[in-house]
This record gives C-alpha cells, structure tokens and sequence, in this order.
C-alpha cells in the first residue's frame, strides 16, 4: 500500500475537496479526545462571532463548524500537533481562542497567530487516517431554532443560498436563529400602545385614548368609538399641521379611522382633487400621528424606497461601507402612518418588497446582509390611488397607472371610495379663504363646479378640477372683478387655471359648459 502525505491529498485534489479530506484526518485522530472544551472556548472568543478582522460567523458553534472555517494552513498545523501528541492539537487550538484578543487582526491562519515551519510539514504520513469513519462529535446545545444540521450537507447549502442571494445571505442557521426569535417574540396586536422616547428632532410623546367625535369636534354615531391620538412635549416635525377649513366626509374619516385601530391596510380610491392624500394628513393632524409620504407618480427607485450601500474613505485610507436606510425602513421604526400617494402607479419591485410588510412582517435587508427592521406596533400604510389598483378604465390616468398584481391587492383590507367634496361645503371652504368673492361670482363657480364634475362622471371631460382650483379661481376672479367686472373676471380666471391646460377638444366642451352656467 502506497505512503499518503498531506501533500499527496493537496496535489490531487481541489482546495475544498482537500480541506474535507484534511477535516476527516483530524477527526480520525481526535477518536476518544473530548472536543467540548475547545468548543466552550470558541464561544466566548474574539475569533468567533466577534467583530474583529480575524472573526468568523458561526451561528451554531460545533467543533465540526469550527474545523469548517479553518484554512488548508490552519488544518495541517492541527494534523501536525496531533500527530506529535494525542489532543496536543486541541488543547494549543484551545489557547489560541482564549488568547484571541492580542491576535484578533489576524486572517490567513484562523485560528492560530502565525504559521509555523515546525507545524506545516505536508510529508507527513497520513495513511491510516485516511478512510476512516469520523468520530462521534458531542451533541451541541441545543439552538434557538431546534434544527440539527449534516454538517457536509450545510455546507452544501450554505453554498447554494451564497450563490442564489449574491452573496447577501451565506449561513441558514443564522437565518433559522432569527426565525425562531420571530416566532417567540410576542404577539403585538393585544399591547397598549407605547410611549415614545424622544430622539433626534422627535420629543417624548403619549399615547392617549379619545373617542372620536372629540378629536375631530363632529357629532356623528359612525365616529362613537375610542381611537388612539399623541400628546408631545414639544413640535414634532413628523406631525402636520391642521387645515382649519378642510371639510371631512364622515363616512370616509370613519372607514379611514376604524383600519388604523384594527392595524388594517386601506386603499383610498377616488378621481384626482378629491383630497384621498389631505385626508389622511389631516386625520393625522387631528390625531398629532407621525406622518411620512412617499410618491410613486415619480420614478421612485427600489435604492429611494429600501436603503442603499455607501462606499466611503477613512482617515486611513480605507473603504468603508455603511448602509443609508430607505424610507420603508425609516417609517416601519416609527409609531407612524405611511402613505403610499398615487399607489397604482408603484412599479412591481416595489411592490414585491412591499408585500410582506404589508402583512404586518418585518423586512429583511439583503442589502444589509439580512438584517431585519421589525414593524412598530403603531406603524401602519395607506394607499391613496385614481384607480383600485385593476387598471385605468377611465382613460385619463393610463398615462401613469400599471395594473397591480392580485397578490398585492389582496393585502389591503379596507377599500375605501372618496368623492369630491359636496358643492356646498365647498363653496364654504372657498368663503372662507376668499371673504372678498362677490355673490354674482360665487354663483356662477357653484353653478360651473357642479355641471363640471357632471361632465367628469359621465366621461364628458377627462381634466378634473379640485378644491385647489376652485379655490385658486375664487382668488383670481375675486382680484380682478373691479378691473374686469364679474363676468370678466370669472371667465379669465377659468382661463387662466383651467382652460389653457386643456386640448382643444375638451377645451370647446368646458367652455360650452361655464358659457351655459355664466
């Protein structure tokens, strides 16, 4: 039978298919040797786990993990202690670990310091150590995600989800430790919620239970329930300020309310102008919420929306990598209500990212090598879109919306129609930022505002017109009726505001339609 040395085995072989042969030897030689010491020591190192140069990440520490990190150096400085002395090498692996501290920049031979001439000999005979049935390794502790792993097959796997994560993700048992704390995290639904500790530009604040029909000072049976509103002990920037002449729908505020206290999704659909995105502002005003808003119309990237990677230089010269967090990320730590504006026009990365937050789950960074952003109990998402996320049947916002996937849809719980605001309350709203408006004036934009939104139902005109127009028509008719008269006035500031945006087909339908109304 011809002489095997280690050299034999690197010669013939890959280098991990060498590094596996080399791992067996040493558990051939280790038959009787208890591991478990060596294993106690690399649990509390520097070396494993830490956050040194020269660590390594074993989530489940094993002596089988440990001898799996180790170099094709480091494996036959092991072979070689050994075979000078029986457990010599566990014992001087020992040392190295509790003595890891001074050594802890170091990274060609983990775990050991340096290599050494006298322990690197490759003509070593290894014969009858090759071939061998390994010893039986101590049970491990048993790990917060109660799996038992093959370790050659995790190897295998761990491998694989290197490759298929672009490197992002490269153990599954760490991936199984943070399911399992997921899992035995309590459930959140059932708590209070909590105060919030200042930080930053965000002071301390108080939660407080309030019925509704105070908060929002309206006398209606569908707002006779409790919600949950802040006291803060200073401004909070994240808090908008309150529109003292907003009008609410009853029906929508009480729709919009009753998924926030539930933690349900909700998708606000209506037409352009009809206030889908001040409403949930202002509900967040009158219930002093933390208020974050994304647009989707605009070409919002997966690196805007989720985080991105920063390569920057040190004093030193070095590159550092640190991770900037998105604005999912940055809303999802916050007792805070995230509106999704324009939501049917999100585009399907996004979307997918959004799906598991949606179902109240916490979101894994890949990016960030898995890390994972837990939901605030009080964080919740609402939608504000033209359409029900099926498409643009209207044909005025197919410019813009995509058709949302079924899956996405499904993880919204409460649809919500918002309509414009009723004539009256509108023309109220308009007095009152505009006390100057003669009564001839606001007789004819009461009159053009109700055939004009008519005109939109039926699918007359496509271009619509919202309380910041009609508004803006009021101020611009209102400042020039002494120079131009009302009728004057009144048809110029249509023009201005309205008219010119127009095409010229629509453009000869609006003007039939003040000319009618004047």
């Amino acid at each position: 039978m011809s002489v095997i040395t280690i050299q034999n085995i690197i010669d013939n072989n890959s280098t991990k298919d060498a590094q596996k042969i080399l791992r067996k030897v040493i558990e051939a030689q280790l038959r009787g040797c208890d591991t478990s010491a060596l294993v106690e020591a690399a649990r509390n190192s520097e070396l494993v786990n830490g956050g040194a140069p020269g660590s390594k990440k074993i989530a489940s520490v094993t002596f089988n993990q440990i001898l799996d990190r180790m170099t094709t150096d480091a494996l036959v400085m092991f072979i070689n202690m050994e075979a000078t002395n029986s457990c010599s090498g566990l014992d001087f692996t020992k040392t190295c670990f509790e003595a890891a501290d001074e050594y802890v920049d170091n990274k060609e031979t983990w775990p050991y310091f340096s290599p050494s001439r006298a322990l690197s000999k490759t003509d070593l005979d290894i014969t009858q150590y090759v071939n061998v049935d390994p010893v039986a390794e101590p049970t491990p502790p048993a790990s917060s995600h109660g799996v038992e792993f093959n370790d050659d097959m995790l190897n295998i796997a761990n491998m694989a989800m290197d490759k298929a994560t672009f490197g992002k993700v490269t153990n599954i048992a760490s991936v199984l430790e943070e399911l399992a704390e997921l899992r035995n995290r309590p459930t959140t639904t059932a708590v209070a919620p909590q105060p919030v500790q200042a930080s930053g530009d965000i002071p301390d604040g108080k939660p407080v239970r309030m019925n509704a029909q105070d908060v929002f000072n309206l006398r209606d049976k569908l707002l006779d329930f409790d919600i949950t509103a802040y006291e803060w002990d200073g401004i909070n920037p994240l808090v908008p300020s309150i529109m003292q002449y907003f009008k609410f729908d009853i029906d929508a505020l009480a729709d919009l309310l009753w998924a926030r206290e539930k933690n349900k999704n909700a998708w606000l659909v209506g037409h352009t102008g009809t206030g889908k995105s001040t409403l949930v502002e202002q509900v967040c005003a009158y219930t002093r919420t933390m208020f974050q808003r994304v647009n989707f119309d605009s070409d919002i990237t997966r690196l805007e929306f989720v985080g991105k990677v920063d390569v920057t230089t040190d004093d030193d010269g070095n590159q550092v990598t640190t991770f900037t967090d998105g604005i999912l990320p940055t809303a999802m730590q916050l007792p805070c209500v995230l509106m999704l504006d324009e939501a049917d026009a999100i585009r399907g990365d996004i979307a997918y990212v959004l799906q598991p937050v949606l179902e109240g789950k916490s979101l894994r960074l890949l990016e960030d090598a898995g890390r994972m952003v837990h939901p605030h109990p009080e964080f919740t998402i609402v939608a504000t879109a033209n359409t029900a996320g099926s498409g643009d049947t209207t044909g005025m916002y197919s410019a813009a919306v995509k058709m949302q996937s079924a899956a996405a849809m499904n993880r919204y719980n409460v649809f919500i129609n918002v309509d414009y605001m009723a004539v009256d309350d509108e023309m109220q709203v308009i007095k009152s930022i505009v006390p100057t408006l003669s009564k001839p004036i606001q007789q004819k934009l009461r009159s053009f505002i109700t055939y004009y939104r008519s005109a939109i139902r039926i699918g007359e005109v496509t271009k619509p017109i919202s309380p910041r127009n009609t508004i803006t028509i009021a101020q611009y008719a209102a400042d020039f009726e002494d120079r131009l008269g009302a009728s004057g006035a009144f048809e110029r500031a249509l023009e201005r505001n309205l008219f010119n945006a127009m095409d010229e087909g629509e453009r000869a339908i609006a003007v039939g339609i003040a000319d009618r109304n004047s």
